[in-house]
């Protein structure tokens, strides 16, 4: 990866790990989610043309155990919204998601986080019209969905890209500057709704955009 590649790199996977990591705070703004899983995918697509030379095994670990981290805190919710879901209509299948809590997912292996994981996420993709009505969107699911991609890629598992909007770029200039234009038009517009109301969030996001050399 060039240097400046690099520089924009970083700054895109800070914005993701930002995100990721105060994912309460804007994750019930659909139009947030849908932006923010087209940035999931054009950072995987970067990390495919690279083939991720750009970590070290260090680098790798950390940022593995932030992904678990992440859906330890956002699996559970939505595990808990089938169950409530499956306990209104007697339907013991799902009412089996009311085990999926943080400390279970905390506790268990890797490859079988991925499974529980996937679980949850299909039972959801199943009965998404129904989980509308408990404030469960699908850019909410599939965000959830990339967050394992990329915790599944980091254990050695080939990643899914769901979203496939830059499917037909092939160059890392190309994705770069297509995250520099979703970041710039779309998303820096939408966080300006966290400027007021969530300011501590709004300033780490705001920090997250710096391009640091």
């Amino acid at each position: 990866m060039n240097k400046g590649h690099t520089k924009y790199y970083k700054m895109m996977s800070s914005v993701q790990s930002t995100m990721d990591e105060n994912a309460n705070v804007w994750n019930l703004v659909p139009i947030a989610a849908e932006i923010k899983n087209e940035l999931d995918e054009i950072i995987q697509r970067i990390d495919a043309i690279y083939g991720n030379n750009h970590d070290n095994s260090k680098a790798i670990t950390r940022k593995k155990e932030q992904l678990k981290q992440v859906l330890v805190s956002k699996v559970p919710v939505l595990a808990a919204n089938l169950y409530v879901y499956g306990d209104l209509n007697n339907n013991e299948k799902l009412k089996e998601f009311g085990k999926t809590t943080k400390s279970l997912l905390e506790n268990m292996k890797e490859l079988d986080v991925v499974g529980q994981v996937s679980a949850v996420l299909k039972a959801a993709y199943t009965n998404l019209d129904s989980m509308a009505r408990f404030g469960v969107s699908e850019p909410q699911i599939t965000e959830i969905e990339t967050n394992l991609d990329d915790y599944k890629h980091l254990i050695g598992e080939a990643r899914n890209v769901r979203n496939m909007v830059y499917a037909n770029i092939q160059h890392a200039d190309q994705l770069i500057e297509a995250g520099n234009q979703l970041l710039r038009n779309r998303l820096d517009k939408i966080m300006k709704v966290f400027e007021i109301n969530n300011p501590k969030f709004y300033d780490l996001y705001k920090r997250s955009r710096v391009l640091i050399d």
